[in-house]
């Protein structure tokens, strides 16, 4: 039996989902007795380092977890679960990790923060860990007094431990879980363990590999529990079942889902909580969900169901200090705040329920004091170019690109390969969202990335 810790983190359900695709029997549980009992024990990490040690104090889980350790059963520590096994982080300075390696947790100075998408690892010793792609939504990393215990290195403006191995423990920067089928098969080597080479190929293989990728991510909009699309976010068609085309990009090699419920903030209800949930369990790529999201308790549920981050917009606007409150406690990386601009009298202005009520707030200021308040991400919709395949509003994802130190995912307008190019090389987006074209067949996922590559875009193929 695994038992997955659970101290409130977000990633639980995608966790369990992972293991439940690999026939491996586990439960999510915060009960000591359980921890000790386990044959493998699973530390998964969202939120800050702070609110997790504080947790697991309060549950009695601090020695439980330092026991299972010590009788050198497995354990796996994932994002957060990693940086919890040193004694202290940057992000919580009084706080006490489970001080298992000596070593600091400190954030990232350069780039934008946090660092989110798909990152290269480099293995540098024998074990379960094989270069390839994985999954990374984190602004702080470790650094071990001890290098011998460094599994796998990654470069984010900078070589960074992305990695750890040592006697019974495993523990990784990055999600597994959902990094697609590399993750899965991760996971299925730490399950099965066996004789490993390592395959660390040295600092030469990383000069042709130095950032993050550009991501591609399919967006579903959901109405009625059904895909549609529409233009300038009326006149709305049906697209395709929401459950079969998750799957379905998903195995096309999208690097994340978007699922938004767009009558759900208008029609003053919640998100399809079922709907989510079967779709959680069709991908192992990070899942960001929206509509409808205006309270903690909303966003707990949703993150219950298996998303992975959520967006929201209405609830935003009409209490900013929303933001704050769920960045603090699921962390920054999992709270994506959408913006629906559309230019009046040559200023962009925010729109919330689903395009249909405008505030009359300005989109740079307003970007600014969302990722004060701490946004992770930003989802930035152009209403006057959604629905045209005309391309993205270049100037708009500049410009915010330009005042914020956070991601932006470039949405409304893309019609042509080239204006997937540009929005990246001229818009300056680290993600393109994109329906219509993906919908009605127009491009695959595959035959975006093949362009993009060879326009010199860096993704993940």
């Amino acid at each position: 039996m695994i038992a997955i810790i659970d101290y409130g983190a977000g990633n639980l359900k995608s966790v369990k989902n992972a293991l439940d695709y690999l026939n491996a029997e586990s439960i999510i549980t915060d009960q000591p007795e359980d921890i000790l009992k386990a044959d493998r024990l699973i530390l998964p990490g969202d939120g800050s380092f702070g609110y997790m040690m504080e947790n697991l104090e309060k549950k009695d889980l601090v020695n439980p977890i330092k026991n299972f350790i010590e009788s050198r059963k497995p354990f796996l520590g994932i994002c957060l679960g990693l940086q919890g096994l040193f004694k202290e982080s940057e992000e919580s300075p009084k706080v006490k990790g489970l001080s298992i390696f000596k070593g600091k947790v400190v954030k990232f100075r350069k780039g934008k923060v946090p660092q989110i998408g798909w990152n290269k690892i480099f293995s540098n010793q024998k074990s379960i860990f094989k270069e390839d792609f994985m999954y990374f939504v984190n602004s702080y990393y470790v650094v071990p007094e001890d290098n011998s215990i460094i599994a796998a290195t990654t470069d984010y403006n900078g070589n960074f431990v992305s990695a750890i191995k040592t006697n019974n423990i495993t523990a990784m920067q990055f999600h597994p879980e959902k990094s697609g089928k590399a993750g899965i098969e991760l996971l299925k080597r730490w399950l099965k363990p066996r004789k490993f080479v390592a395959n660390f190929h040295g600092s030469k293989n990383l000069r042709f590999f130095s950032m993050l990728t550009k991501r591609i991510i399919p967006c579903l909009d959901v109405k009625d529990g059904q895909v549609v699309k529409g233009k300038g976010f009326v006149n709305l068609k049906y697209a395709g079942n929401c459950v079969k085309l998750a799957r379905k990009y998903y195995e096309e090699g999208a690097d994340e889902l978007v699922f938004l419920d767009i009558t759900a903030s208008y029609e003053k209800r919640k998100t399809m909580i079922g709907l989510v949930e079967k779709v959680a369990k069709q991908i192992f790529i990070p899942f960001t969900v929206g509509g409808g999201i205006s309270t903690i308790e909303d966003i707990k549920n949703l993150l219950k169901a298996g998303a992975d981050k959520i967006s929201i917009n209405t609830a935003a606007v009409n209490n900013p200090d929303l933001i704050k409150e769920a960045s603090k406690k699921f962390g920054s990386q999992c709270i994506v705040v959408a913006i629906d601009a559309k230019k009046i009298k040559n200023k962009w202005k925010i729109f919330v329920k689903g395009g249909r009520q405008a505030t009359g707030l300005d989109v740079i200021k307003w970007a600014k004091n969302i990722e004060s308040l701490g946004a992770g991400e930003i989802l930035l919709t152009s209403m006057d170019k959604d629905g045209t395949k005309e391309g993205y509003d270049l100037e708009l994802t500049r410009k915010i690109s330009e005042n914020v130190n956070i991601p932006i995912i470039a949405s409304g307008g893309a019609g042509s390969l080239e204006s997937i190019a540009k929005v990246f090389n001229e818009g300056k987006a680290d993600a393109a969202l994109a329906a219509s074209i993906f919908h009605y067949e127009k491009y695959s996922i595959k035959q975006v990335k093949i362009y993009l590559q060879k326009k010199e875009v860096e993704v993940r193929i």
